[in-house]
């Protein structure tokens, strides 16, 4: 059974999140976990963090807030979880007190959660520190749902082909799903134009070096026999916008991709292309970190 988290917090983005997962997770058979984090005000760490005497009816208010949030949370989560429950998808809830990342990771560990489900709101320029946090530190998939999603099945699932990942988690993640739902998977390696003209021969014999190496990127994977993929390849000014441009003209509905790196690495990475994809996707996408990742 596959265990979907979802970062949850009432917000439109949030809330397709939820529809996303509650669509993988009834498709497959699993558990949800609608998990929900209370922060402490900032002003009431600040006042104690300094050490010297807290009035006590300060400590007794807190602690009263935090109570009615934390009772009034629950009761909408179960709301929302008794309207999702189905035979084949069992869903539990969970409000934290403290911080937000700490929280979080806390429960994809006690929940030995498979995936990591969070909104992301319609700035197109704006994925979220929070969210970039978690992407950068756990090994899980992380599928990041924009809020113009609209849960209408899988028909193409788009992957992004890097070289340098040589045994991918993304490609063995979206043949599964799209096994399940009978979709198509395109693989697309994108390449960087850095000169606007060149000669047809060399157009043609980039053309032939694209396609021979993905091929041979596709072999490398061990794919079961009987699984079938469209090839693509795209000219564009960056990988980012060639991903987006591919995934708008196949019409895809979710896109899955590898991120081979982590911490300063990976916060470079996403700056260069898979940033620009999670924050510009119209669609769900997934993040994979490649066998041989590290924790």
């Amino acid at each position: 059974m596959t265990t979907y988290l979802v970062g949850w917090d009432r917000s439109p983005s949030a809330e397709k999140a939820l529809l996303f997962a509650v669509e993988m997770a009834r498709r497959t058979g699993g558990r949800l976990i609608l998990w929900y984090a209370v922060d402490i005000p900032k002003t009431y760490r600040l006042l104690t963090s300094y050490g010297g005497a807290v009035d006590p009816s300060l400590h007794q208010e807190m602690h009263r807030w935090l109570d009615e949030v934390r009772t009034h949370a629950e009761s909408v989560l179960r709301t929302r979880a008794h309207a999702i429950e189905a035979p084949n998808l069992s869903v539990a809830v969970e409000v934290w007190t403290g911080d937000l990342y700490e929280g979080l990771m806390d429960a994809v560990q006690r929940y030995d959660a498979d995936w990591i489900v969070l909104g992301r709101g319609q700035d197109p320029h704006r994925l979220g520190s929070f969210a970039l946090k978690v992407l950068r530190s756990t090994l899980r998939p992380v599928a990041v749902v924009p809020e113009t999603y609209e849960p209408v099945g899988l028909r193409v699932i788009v992957v992004p082909v890097d070289w340098t990942v040589r045994r991918s988690a993304a490609l063995p993640l979206a043949l599964d799903l799209a096994e399940r739902y009978a979709a198509e998977v395109h693989l697309v390696h994108v390449i960087e134009t850095y000169v606007p003209d060149v000669p047809a021969v060399m157009e043609a014999a980039v053309e032939q070096m694209v396609r021979d190496s993905l091929d041979e990127w596709y072999r490398q994977q061990a794919v079961p026999p009987g699984r079938t993929v469209q090839k693509a390849f795209r000219r564009a000014a960056d990988a980012g916008t060639g991903i987006l441009q591919y995934a708008t003209e196949v019409h895809a509905d979710l896109i899955v991709m590898d991120s081979h790196a982590r911490g300063p690495l990976l916060h470079l990475m996403l700056g260069s292309v898979a940033e620009k994809v999670l924050q510009r996707a119209m669609v769900p996408v997934i993040v994979t970190k490649p066998e041989g990742g590290q924790a």
